[in-house]
């Protein structure tokens, strides 16, 4: 019964019967069997069907982050119709297509400044305003004052690393985090790297990927009992899942800090 309540709710919204949320997105969302593909939304999933009888595709609303619909293919095919429901009350249609290489993994349905930029001007940049873009934000982010969070951190021995800035805008995430050395002995930064894990649903194994930011400010080396900040910024289309940054030094202390989708998610615009 409950198939057959989505499958008629999916004809009445292709046949313009439904008073749809207005769509900004392509019509059709590419999903492969390799890495997942996220639609992010304002609200969360009510519910979400995939319709033409289609085995081919499979969905899951993330339960850490229940406004995120993970989408993964198990063989290519046909293309099928998805439709999800949110808890306000929009409606969306989309056509799940195969590919085997995705050109956007993260779908942001979200209507806040992160979509108008992406709708504006900086699809209109050039490479050059791009990158001098980049790193003024970057600069911005480093000089802020305030912390945005204040649950996000990690130890290792004398070493504390916290997440101080979370930001975004239409093209990147910013981090800023910031290393307390309550030892004797100086932090000397070996390197810092990026690892997005995507969790999928049950049966579904995490999928790890290495990510390289596009810009850093960094303190290589924090003396002790002394603080030293470090900034960040990574391509916000990479972004579809847990955030795993590793802090490495040329010692034995290192520091893993690990930031959920769901944080992700609530990034404020800078």
């Amino acid at each position: 019964m409950q198939m057959k309540k989505g499958l008629f709710l999916i004809i009445l919204s292709l046949l313009g019967l439904l008073d749809l949320h207005a769509q900004t997105k392509p019509d059709t969302v590419e999903v492969s069997g390799e890495t997942a593909t996220y639609i992010i939304t304002d609200s969360n999933i009510e519910v979400f069907q995939i319709g033409n009888g289609s085995k081919q595709f499979i969905g899951a609303v993330n339960p850490s982050a229940p406004a995120t619909l993970f989408l993964k293919a198990k063989t290519p095919g046909k293309p099928a119709t998805l439709f999800f429901k949110l808890v306000s009350g929009e409606q969306y249609t989309f056509f799940l297509k195969y590919s085997k290489t995705v050109k956007e993994p993260f779908i942001d349905l979200r209507s806040n400044q992160v979509n108008q930029a992406k709708s504006t001007g900086n699809r209109q940049q050039s490479a050059q305003q791009k990158k001098a873009n980049r790193q003024s934000k970057l600069e911005i982010l480093q000089s802020l004052k305030g912390q945005d969070i204040k649950t996000v951190g990690a130890k290792n021995t004398n070493v504390v690393v916290a997440l101080r800035n979370l930001r975004i805008d239409g093209d990147n995430l910013y981090l800023k985090f910031r290393l307390s050395n309550r030892g004797a002995i100086d932090y000397k930064t070996s390197y810092v790297s990026f690892q997005l894990v995507e969790r999928g649903g049950k049966g579904i194994a995490p999928i790890s990927t290495d990510l390289e930011p596009t810009k850093a400010i960094e303190a290589t080396i924090v003396k002790g009992k002394n603080k030293g900040e470090f900034s960040y910024s990574l391509p916000l289309s990479s972004i579809s899942g847990d955030l795993e940054i590793t802090f490495r030094e040329t010692g034995a202390r290192t520091v893993k800090v690990v930031i959920p989708t769901k944080l992700i998610n609530r990034a404020k615009p800078i």
